[in-house]
């Protein structure tokens, strides 16, 4: 994957004071009533964070995987992460089920 971290990534890197950020892609499944559809979207992994951010294609939120347990010491640092992400979430990109799904 060699397109630019989102500025945005960058900001919660310094905030979690991590070194890196490991950019790959991960698989979505979409089920239409026609065929069964794989979509890979932008992940960006802060691995001591243990946080995840799935972005779609126009570099917006997607999904966000926190880890399990968040130290009370850094409860100041995770409110500051999450409003940034949240100010970039996607409220565009969905992806759609089947209705028979929904059960």
């Amino acid at each position: 994957m060699n397109e630019k971290i989102p500025s945005y990534i960058n900001e919660v890197k310094i905030i979690l004071n991590e070194k890196t950020i490991h950019p790959s892609t991960i698989s979505y499944f979409s089920k239409s009533s026609e065929t069964e559809c794989e979509i890979k979207l932008p992940c960006y992994e802060l691995k001591g964070a243990n946080l995840y951010v799935i972005t779609d294609f126009q570099h917006k939120v997607f999904d966000v995987f926190l880890p399990y347990q968040i130290n009370r010491d850094k409860l100041l640092e995770w409110s500051k992460v999450l409003e940034i992400l949240y100010k970039n979430k996607s409220d565009k990109t969905e992806i759609l089920k089947d209705s028979k799904d929904d059960n």
